[in-house]
């Protein structure tokens, strides 16, 4: 079942990641996000009202709501540097940088608690690095002749995104397995309000142009239902395990975006993203 929860938030958050950033070129950056953040928070509000009725024993704790508000301050983070990252940059280099410093954040918080990942695990963290190097480079000849080249355009935004959403994993596992998903429902009510007071407080604009609501709304849907998914995982399996299995998501990312805009892959990166998900295979193996 962790397998199968952890399979399903990867394809949720890959395709509203592609959606998200889609959206975010044509429409802007801060109505893209409120709109699907308010999308997800509906959604959400229409999963409780129809699982409610079968989980009467779902009781939050004071601490679990406050987890999930640590939660959503993370994927508000992450949601912002992640489109931010997209509008500047290419799809197929933000997802995997965000993906694996998502991944690899939980691998260090582990380390300082104590516990000791095995020598696969390091084997990921270290295919993991050559991974980013592959992924984030411009892939340019340099000036000298050398193939460095610079950073990829957004790359620093790839790399705070994966931060925000390792903050967003590690806050859910957190969470008692008796409080249901309103710790998720906290988590959401904080992404929208603070990315709705945001908006009204610069006077930004918060509705998108209509061609691009199709967009916002698979951006909302796959969103909430990848982090309902990734919750439970947690709940039935080790959070590293699901924060990998979940990480997985550029794969869809990059498929989208190569048969919708037809992104040009080249080699440097291709392999990277190969790299990229044996690093994460590895690391769940571990």
């Amino acid at each position: 079942m962790n397998l199968l929860l952890g399979l399903g938030a990867a394809a949720g958050y890959g395709a509203g990641d592609f959606f998200v950033g889609l959206a975010g070129r044509r429409g802007g950056v801060w109505p893209v996000l409120v709109a699907t953040q308010l999308v997800s928070l509906a959604v959400l509000l229409a999963v409780l009202l129809v699982v409610l009725p079968f989980t009467p024993e779902a009781s939050p704790t004071v601490a679990d709501l406050a987890w999930g508000c640590v939660a959503g301050v993370g994927k508000a983070a992450g949601g912002l540097f992640l489109i931010r990252g997209m509008v500047i940059g290419q799809m197929n280099v933000i997802a995997p940088v965000s993906s694996l410093s998502g991944a690899g954040l939980p691998i260090l918080v582990a380390l300082a608690i104590g516990e000791r990942p095995t020598l696969l695990a390091w084997a990921g963290v270290i295919t993991g690095l050559a991974a980013i190097g592959l992924v984030s480079t411009g892939g340019r000849r340099a000036a000298g002749g050398g193939f460095g080249g610079p950073l990829a355009e957004g790359f620093g935004f790839g790399l705070a995104a994966g931060v925000g959403f390792a903050t967003l994993y590690l806050a859910l596992d957190r969470t008692g397995d008796g409080s249901g998903i309103w710790p998720v429902l906290a988590a959401q009510c904080v992404v929208a309000g603070a990315f709705l007071l945001v908006v009204v407080a610069t006077g930004r604009g918060i509705r998108p142009p209509r061609s691009v609501w199709a967009a916002v709304v698979a951006a909302g849907v796959a969103g909430i239902l990848a982090t309902v998914a990734f919750l439970y995982g947690t709940r039935t399996g080790l959070v590293s395990i699901t924060a990998v299995l979940a990480s997985l998501s550029p794969a869809v990312t990059v498929l989208l975006a190569r048969m919708v805009l037809a992104e040009y892959l080249p080699p440097r990166r291709a392999a990277g993203l190969v790299i990229a998900i044996a690093a994460l295979v590895l690391i769940g193996l571990g």
